[in-house]
Parts: structure tokens; C-alpha cells; sequence
């Protein structure tokens, strides 16, 4: 009678072989589905990241922001910027109301019905490429409105001429920007340098404030605001 014996081994390496073609068959196929859904789902999160930018680029060309100027949770000074640059400074009832709003942390009454709220840290604009060293301490301390408005301004064209500061700024928490949609929340776990290229793409055509201009009506209207 023959013996198959020696035959047992390997049929049962050809089984064992064949289970676990199968098995990474179906963890390859499984992975590879997982992969495509995972490149489908981060296209479609990219798109509406997109969409975000592309309004809110068009919000800031064609709705008002207000951008306040805050040290140690006090409104220091502030503008309303419109299309084409168009510049309204903020009374100085308005930033007595827009401090204790800062205390209390309500943006929402802060933002009101503009488009954007942009609250800046005074370390900004120290930071970016401001001539002084102490803009808020230059502020307070300044002889004359005149003289306050001349330092903000000049600090303020000279941080935000490039919206990448803007985003930067924003990454590492010296800036905040209420309401904060999509966009913006992507920004604090993005690379600074993914950031960086996508300013450079996508938001230079802004030219955020790049030259603001206050009318010579509006200076003296918040001269007299300000006593």
C-alpha cells in the first residue's frame, strides 16, 4: 500500500499558502480602498477649503472688516477698511466699547455686520518690519492724535503689505480673526511653509492693505473723537 505521508507536508504548505494569499489579497484590496476613499475625501475637503478662500477673498475686496489694534485686552486704535482701501478710524467711544468686549471676549458683538473681524496683538506689529519698537507704548504716549494715528498706520502698512504675515501671525495666535470658517481653522495644523505657498498663490492678488489711506475729514473726525 502506497504511503501518501510524505505528501502531507506540502499540502499543507499549499493551504496554509493559499489562506494567506487570500488574507493579503483582502488587506491590500481593503487598504487600497481605504486609500482612495481617504484621496476622495481630502479632495473634497480641499475643494471647500478653496471655496472658503475664494469668499473670503472676495469679502475683503467688497465688505468692510474692522481691524483693532489691541494690547493686554485694551483697544488701542482701530480702522474700518472697505473696498479700495477705503478707511474709517474707530471713535474713541467705539474702542471704549470694543475693550470691554475684548475682556469679556465676545467677538460676535465686536464683529457686528462686518465681514470680518481682525483683532491684532500688539506684538505684531513690533514683530513685522514696524520702525518702533513699542508701537502700543508709542500709542499711549504720543503728544498728539495726530501723532498716535501716524504710528499705527505706518505699522500697520508696514506688517500686513503681505498677507502672508497676515496668516502667520494668525498660525501662532498674535492675530484673531472671528468668524473663523474653514480656512482658517485648516491654518493652525497646516505647515507654515504649505501657508506660506498658498498666500503666495492665493491671496497676494489682495494686496492686503498695502497702502491705507484715511481721508483728511475722517483724521480730524477721530482727532476730535480723541481730544
Amino acid at each position: 500500500m502506497a504511503d501518501y505521508s510524505i505528501f502531507i507536508p506540502f499540502i499543507i504548505f499549499i493551504v496554509v499558502a493559499f489562506v494567506a494569499f487570500k488574507i493579503l489579497s483582502g488587506i491590500i484590496k481593503f487598504a487600497v480602498l481605504i486609500f482612495a476613499v481617504a484621496i476622495a475625501l481630502l479632495a473634497v475637503f480641499g475643494f471647500f477649503v478653496m471655496m472658503d478662500a475664494q469668499q473670503f477673498i472676495k469679502g475683503m475686496e467688497n465688505e468692510a472688516s474692522l481691524f483693532i489694534f489691541s494690547d493686554n485686552d485694551e483697544a488701542i486704535i482701530g480702522l474700518s477698511v472697505s473696498k479700495d482701501n477705503d478707511s474709517m478710524l474707530v471713535s474713541h467711544e467705539k474702542l471704549e466699547e470694543y475693550t470691554e468686549s475684548l475682556g469679556d471676549k465676545d467677538y460676535a458683538a465686536m464683529k457686528g455686520d462686518y465681514f470680518k473681524l481682525v483683532i491684532i496683538n500688539s506684538r505684531v506689529l513690533q514683530e513685522n518690519g514696524t520702525e518702533s519698537p513699542e508701537v502700543a507704548e508709542g500709542i499711549r504716549e504720543a503728544a498728539t492724535p495726530e501723532e498716535k494715528l501716524s504710528i499705527f498706520l505706518n505699522a500697520l502698512e508696514n506688517a500686513f503689505s503681505d498677507p502672508i504675515v497676515l496668516l502667520r501671525e494668525y498660525k501662532e495666535g498674535n492675530i484673531i480673526i472671528y468668524e473663523e470658517t474653514l480656512m482658517f481653522k485648516t491654518f493652525k495644523f497646516m505647515p507654515t511653509a504649505t501657508i506660506n505657498s498658498f498666500a503666495d498663490k492665493f491671496l497676494k492678488p489682495l494686496k492686503l492693505y498695502e497702502s491705507v489711506s484715511v481721508s483728511e475729514s475722517q483724521i480730524n473726525s477721530w482727532i476730535q473723537s480723541v481730544g
